[in-house]
C-alpha cells in the first residue's frame, strides 16, 4: 500500500511539476497617476505550474481575480476595473480614493506562489504659473506715469 501512494505522488510531480518551483512577476509600472487617468499595472510572469490564477487586493481587500482566462471582479469596481492580458489590471477614471497598496498574487499548480507589490498614488494636477512683468516708470509734467511694457506666464 505505501508503494501506491508513493507512486501517485511521484506521477502528481510529474505531471504538475516539481514542488518549490518559482512563480516570476515582472513589471515596470510605477503607481503615480494624476487624478482622473487610468491606473495601469502592467505585469509579466513566468510559471512552470499549471492553470495560474491571478489574484488582485487594493489594501488588502480581493478585488479581482484571473482563472482559466475568465476575470471576476468586485462588484463595487464594476466597469471600472478590468483585468486585461495574463493578468494586468486597468482602473479607469482615478479618483484619489484609489490611492493605496496593490498587490497582485499569482498561484500555479506545482508552483509556489508569487506577490507583487504597488503603492499607487492618485495626485491633483497643480497649476503652477508665475508671471513677470517689467514695469517703466515715466515722469511726465510732474506726475507718474506708469506703463506696463509686458507680462508672461
Amino acid at each position: 500500500m505505501g508503494y501506491a501512494i508513493l507512486t501517485a505522488t511521484l506521477l502528481l510531480l510529474i505531471q504538475y511539476g516539481k514542488e518549490g518551483a518559482a512563480v516570476t512577476i515582472n513589471s515596470n509600472s510605477n503607481g503615480n497617476v494624476k487624478n482622473g487617468n487610468d491606473i495601469s499595472l502592467d505585469i509579466s510572469y513566468t510559471t512552470q505550474g499549471l492553470n495560474p490564477i491571478v489574484s488582485w487586493a487594493i489594501n488588502g481587500t480581493s478585488v479581482a481575480q484571473l482563472d482559466n482566462n475568465i476575470a471576476t471582479v468586485l462588484p463595487s469596481y464594476t466597469p471600472r476595473l478590468s483585468i486585461i492580458g495574463k493578468g494586468s489590471l486597468l482602473l479607469s477614471n482615478s479618483t484619489k480614493k484609489d490611492t493605496g497598496n496593490y498587490t497582485v498574487t499569482i498561484t500555479a499548480l506545482g508552483d509556489t506562489s508569487a506577490t507583487r507589490n504597488f503603492k499607487v498614488t492618485v495626485y491633483d494636477a497643480t497649476l503652477r504659473a508665475t508671471s513677470t512683468y517689467s514695469v517703466m516708470i515715466i515722469t511726465l509734467l510732474g506726475g507718474p506715469l506708469i506703463v506696463c511694457l509686458g507680462n508672461s506666464l
